[in-house]
């Protein structure tokens, strides 16, 4: 068989366009799912873009600019000492006709009534603020939201209250109704009631006006553990800046927490400075305590000074060690940030994991740590700041170690040598001063408020799991309450044993007992003494 040239040429001719349509259709083929994947991702990211677009929002703090937060606590500051001023014009142009009777001055009533007044506000302004936003491919994607739209979550005490209240968290709820509230009203019930009585005619009205007046005292601080929590909180969130390149949280305290922290420090002095109603004669003759307190019995005068001393070291190691330690802690949870619980579209898992937001801004704060923190914040100008570094530096971590050492300079006045000396002159300076201070220092003492307020905002904090917040308790909170267990019972071990020593003067001191041995021994003689040391105060004031 013979093939001719153009058979040849014809046969590679259709060889080559077969090939040529299969490689044709190949590409098309190719060109189409292309396309098709190009449509699919197309309109994946416009529905992601749809999905992120009401979550595109400027990231804010929310709540008052930093100039109104700056003006009110100004005006704050300035309402309680214009009220103050009023009070004590009003003492110097009517004087008390009988200045036997110790009613609180007018002045003192102006400043009470003023932090009263700011009560108002710091329940129903804003309290604290802020906005956490994830950097995603360029954007800046909000995922808190206030009633299902991204934006800054601002948060005053009763929207608090009703937030937990319907999401479930009952206990979070009533304990901030109890101290942010219920107290409040309690102490302006019970300081009004005590001044009612305070001149009364019925002896048992008297004694329980002097009741009154003490129960507010010892329950004023107890009016604030919230405000100590979102000092805590605003530490939290800021911090999380500074841990993650790929999170923006801006965070402020606000005018409720302004208004809220000057009610909380005046209210809690004013309430120290009205002196008690004198107690009454029928109820004022109780029976002489027989045995000394368990101190003075375990240890005598001596070795209660040193039990002091030893309950100092062991506070301060605790307190140290409790402020160095994380007392709170905050997290995100990549799987409470997708819908339908959180406000991120699903297909942004995968991306979500890439970024490993979990490991990167779970944070502790410790007491310490924000102190630092709210004073280099304080170049800021934030005088919301100021106010937060005051109550956590000077009442929850000063104060308690100030009294710790008034206990040790007053139960030093306890010695033998030391209380013979001081049979035949006054009592010296410092052991005197240093009882009175410590009981107003117990009183301000805010490290056991503190505690609380962390207790508080961790039973609160579930409200902000539907934002992918994690909030909780850590180990440092065991520090701290250990602290504070020995400086309680620091405190009422040392006084008990002072007011044996040596009686208050509305309180008659003890009969001699005979034939007391021990710690015992030295009572009668403990007791001459005193009666010989007042007798002698009072010959020189005659």
């Amino acid at each position: 068989m013979s093939f001719s040239i153009t058979d040849v040429i014809a046969g590679i001719l259709g060889n080559v366009v077969n090939t040529t349509k299969a490689s044709i259709s190949s590409i098309t083929s190719k060109i189409v799912d292309a396309a098709n994947k190009i449509a699919s991702i197309a309109g994946s990211a416009t529905s992601i873009a749809s999905a992120l677009q009401p979550l595109l929002v400027p990231v804010v703090a929310g709540g008052h600019d930093t100039e109104e937060i700056n003006k009110a606590v100004f005006w704050g500051l300035a309402v309680v000492a214009i009220a103050t001023f009023f009070g004590f014009v009003i003492d110097v142009l009517f004087p008390p006709a009988d200045n036997k009777v110790a009613r609180p001055r007018f002045w003192l009533w102006g400043m009470l009534l003023a932090s009263f007044a700011l009560l108002i506000p710091g329940l129903t302004e804003v309290l604290f603020s802020f906005s956490v936003a994830i950097k995603i491919l360029g954007l800046h994607v909000t995922v808190t939201t206030t009633d299902g739209v991204a934006g800054p979550i601002t948060e005053s005490t009763f929207s608090v209250v009703g937030l937990l209240w319907n999401s479930g968290g009952t206990l979070g709820a009533v304990l901030i109704v109890l101290y942010a509230m219920v107290i409040p009203v309690a102490k302006l019930f019970l300081l009004g009631l005590g001044e009612l009585w305070r001149c009364d005619k019925d002896p048992s009205r008297v004694h329980a006006a002097r009741g009154c007046i003490k129960v507010v005292q010892t329950l004023s601080k107890w009016a604030c553990p919230d405000m100590f929590a979102y000092i805590l909180l605003l530490y939290l969130v800021r911090s999380l800046d500074l841990r993650s390149s790929s999170i923006e949280a801006p965070a402020q305290l606000d005018i409720g927490f302004i208004c809220f922290s000057i009610f909380c420090t005046f209210s809690t002095i004013t309430s120290l400075a009205i002196h008690l109603p004198p107690k009454p004669e029928i109820l004022g003759d109780a029976a002489p305590r027989d045995h000394p307190p368990l101190l003075i019995s375990c240890f005598g005068r001596r070795g209660t000074y040193w039990a002091a001393a030893a309950m100092l070291c062991i506070f301060s190691a605790l307190l140290v060690a409790g402020l160095c330690a994380p007392v709170m802690t905050m997290s995100l949870d990549d799987s409470l940030l997708l819908q339908p619980i959180g406000p991120l579209p699903t297909v942004l898992e995968p991306l979500l994991s890439a970024l490993n937001l979990s490991s990167q801004v779970d944070t502790d704060v410790s007491i310490l740590a924000c102190i630092t923190a709210l004073m280099e914040w304080l170049y800021y100008g934030e005088a919301s700041c100021v106010l937060a570094l005051v109550m956590l530096l000077g009442f929850a971590t000063l104060f308690p170690v100030l009294d710790m050492v008034c206990l040790l300079v007053a139960a030093a006045g306890m010695r033998e040598e030391q209380f013979e000396k001081e049979k035949h002159v006054s009592p010296t300076w410092d052991s005197t001063v240093a009882r009175s201070a410590s009981r107003v220092l117990n009183h301000l003492s805010m490290l056991d408020v503190t505690i609380m307020g962390v207790v508080v905002v961790s039973y609160a904090a579930g409200v902000y799991k539907s934002q992918g917040i994690v909030i909780g308790m850590k180990w440092g909170v065991y520090l701290l309450l250990s602290a504070e267990v020995v400086h309680y019972v620091a405190y009422y071990s040392v006084q008990n044993a002072l007011r044996f020593v040596d009686p208050p003067p509305d309180q008659p001191p003890p009969e001699a007992e005979p034939a007391l041995t021990g710690a015992q021994g030295t009572r009668a003689a403990l007791t001459g003494a005193h009666g010989a040391r007042s007798g002698s105060q009072a010959a020189s004031s005659g």
